[in-house]
């Protein structure tokens, strides 16, 4: 993901590293947020904790994320943000995100990451 962003924008168009909120996992097994935190230490930029979501039991599915509360914007950035997803099925949440995000940031740039064993 560094590579990429620097290659695609370069590390200097961001202000601030943004995970999406995990509904399912604990924060300590976040994927999203543990990339997010790696990614903004080799960017050297600040993780912000700016969106949070109402945390549900159970495992994640599709069917489900079309009937889960809606994000809520808790720390406005107003720099321009790198949004990081672990993976994205439908977009709708880095859609959702993104309109929160980017009436005080200015610019949302979304990555999701999915990866395995290469």
């Amino acid at each position: 993901m560094e590579e990429a962003v620097n290659r695609i924008i370069g590390r200097t168009a961001f202000g601030a590293v943004v995970a999406m909120p995990c509904g399912r996992s604990s924060p300590a097994h976040c994927l999203s947020s543990r990339v997010a935190e790696r990614l903004a230490a080799r960017l050297n930029l600040p993780l912000v904790a700016a969106l949070e979501s109402e945390r549900r039991p159970g495992a994640s599915h599709p069917r489900d994320n079309a009937r889960r509360p809606p994000m809520r914007l808790v720390d406005a950035v107003t720099v321009p943000v790198l949004l990081i997803d672990d993976v994205a099925t439908s977009g709708r949440h880095l859609e959702e995100a993104t309109a929160l995000l980017q009436p005080t940031s200015g610019a949302v740039f979304s990555i999701a990451w999915i990866g395995g064993d290469s």
